[in-house]
């Protein structure tokens, strides 16, 4: 290390360890130091060994291991030199860095504990757990060995958050100092969340509410420094916005974004973890394969799924594979399907899959609806386009759908993306079996809506999907395949047979072949969508 990279550090470092960094090379023992501080002797080691992180001092060179705590002294004292005193005293006191003891903190962060803080919060028994080998040692690799300070777990709903937040902190917890697990779930202010931390951290009998964010945020940092924590915060989307591209945040909660930010950027000790189905923008800004934010998109369980599928006591498991595949390994879904299986399939998974998927969606209808919900308008468009596709579909094409720009359409393909929504491959996109039944059901709902309303109030504006989406599929930019009836086409006609207003006329055909006379003759594209889709149902219908 140079002396313009060691002074730059030096001036980084905050006062506390700059203090400890000051006495050390004065010579004073590990307890003298503590007093000095006002700390512990194990928080002094602690802080010992955060300066050697700081100045990437090694702890082996060539295999040959080095006294870590020696080779500070040295470098300080060659760049600092007016701050030793009596340098040969420091190096003949030295003594091995020993483990970090547990929990102790400055008193500049109110907390005198010699016990381990330990505080669930309500946190779900993660007693029956299944896979996720790679995603616990890829994250434990993170936190402890890497010193990462702000890790975020993302996926879509039911993928398994919260279970493997809970049981990772289980794994690891006597690796802190402190451990605390919360759930953002009633979406709390961040001054209510920040004075609850700081009660738990402190051993206050009651919170104190006083103080701004910033000055709240300032009290957990500190916190953050002199002690080892992990912090565990579970549904982080609680508190973002609905309605937008991922990781806005809702009115009057942009403050946690102040929060990430400095927990992501200030040098600490410790580790916030938190879940959520969409990743927050400052994760996005911050994390780096080399830098101390990282995130972690978690995909289905894969084989491990055969384990729920077995405990819930399903037959046929030939055909298990296929079960999972059809639900990407959710672990949610699978335990939601094979409950339904058990019951009305009496455990036989083949008997089920010879079963439309449309009757079955419903048990967990609320389960991507909580996701779907939460779209902007944009983001619906290119779900709808994609389940009328069913299949992958590339950019370009995605692109003849759609009348927004190039940016329009990339932003919301990657928000799509962080929500864990759509799957890509081989540059092109599309999605699960099980969201697109959910997408294409709420498509034809809201179609068909569409239709009653024209034929109450005989207003063209009422058309909106019907002139904005295909009822089958594109063959190219310039026109629509006009002899394929689409699945999505067949359940519009089955939805407008059997789900009508019984206060509408119930001769369907000639209400729509009345549409079809009201729309104006020409050749802008939600027209030609409207009047060759009627087309395609009036053949449907009468052929039915």
């Amino acid at each position: 290390m140079t002396q313009t990279q060691f002074t730059k550090t030096f001036h980084e470092i905050t006062p506390t360890p700059k203090s400890v960094l000051i006495l050390l090379l004065e010579g004073k023992k590990d307890e003298e130091i503590a007093a000095e501080i006002g700390a512990s002797a194990a928080t002094v080691r602690k802080h010992i060994q955060n300066l050697c992180d700081r100045f990437k001092i090694p702890s082996q060179v060539a295999g040959i291991k080095k006294n870590r705590r020696q080779e500070l002294i040295a470098l300080a004292a060659q760049y600092l030199p007016d701050l030793v005193k009596d340098r040969a005293v420091a190096l003949k006191q030295q003594r091995s860095p020993l483990t970090p003891l547990p929990s102790p903190v400055t008193p500049s962060a109110k907390a005198e504990t010699s016990k381990q803080t330990q505080d669930w919060g309500g946190a779900p028994d993660a007693s029956v757990f299944y896979g996720r080998t790679e995603e616990l040692s890829q994250l434990k690799t993170w936190i402890l060995d890497d010193s990462c300070r702000l890790v975020a777990l993302l996926g879509m709903a039911g993928i398994g958050k919260t279970t493997l937040s809970v049981k990772l902190a289980q794994e690891i917890e006597g690796k802190f100092d402190c451990v605390i697990w919360r759930s953002l779930r009633n979406a709390p202010p961040v001054e209510k969340l920040l004075a609850d931390l700081l009660q738990v951290l402190s051993r206050r009998s009651q919170p104190d509410k006083s103080g701004r964010v910033d000055e709240l945020i300032s009290q957990l940092m500190e916190h953050l420094r002199a002690s080892r924590c992990l912090l565990v915060v579970d549904d982080f989307d609680r508190i973002l916005k609905s309605g937008d591209f991922v990781g806005h945040y809702q009115e009057g909660y942009k403050a946690y974004g102040q929060l990430l930010k400095r927990v992501g950027e200030e040098p600490h000790q410790s580790c916030l973890l938190l879940s959520s189905l969409e990743k927050p923008r400052e994760i996005a800004l911050l994390e780096g394969e080399t830098l101390p934010v990282r995130s972690l998109p978690l995909s289905g369980l894969g084989k491990a799924a055969r384990e729920i599928l077995k405990a819930k006591g399903l037959s046929g498991e030939d055909n298990w594979e296929i079960l999972i595949k059809l639900y990407r390994g959710n672990p949610l879904a699978l335990k939601m399907v094979a409950s339904t299986i058990q019951e009305l399939f009496g455990g036989s998974v083949a008997d089920f899959l010879e079963m439309s998927l449309t009757g079955i969606v419903q048990d967990i209808i609320f389960l991507i609806g909580q996701q779907f919900n939460r779209l902007s308008p944009l983001e619906k468009d290119i779900m709808y386009w994609l389940a009328i596709e069913q299949e992958p579909i590339t950019l370009i094409k995605l692109r003849t759908c759609l009348a927004v720009s190039e940016l329009q359409l990339f932003t919301a393909l990657k928000s799509l993306g962080e929500r864990s929504l759509i799957e890509k491959g081989s540059g092109q996109f599309s999605l699960q079996p099980a969201v697109i039944e959910y997408v294409r059901n709420k498509f034809v709902k809201q179609i068909c809506q569409e239709i009653d309303e024209f034929i109450k109030t005989q207003d063209l504006s009422a058309l909106k999907l019907f002139k904005s989406h295909a009822l089958v599929k594109l063959t190219d930019k310039d026109g629509v395949q006009e002899d394929q009836a689409s699945p999505i086409l067949i359940s519009f006609k089955e939805r407008l047979l059997t789900a009508r207003d019984s206060g509408i006329q119930t001769n369907i055909t000639e209400q729509l072949e009345q549409i079809i006379a009201t729309l104006p003759d020409n050749s802008q594209r939600d027209v030609v969508y409207a009047k060759t889709y009627l087309e395609n149902l009036l053949i449907e219908l009468k052929g039915n």
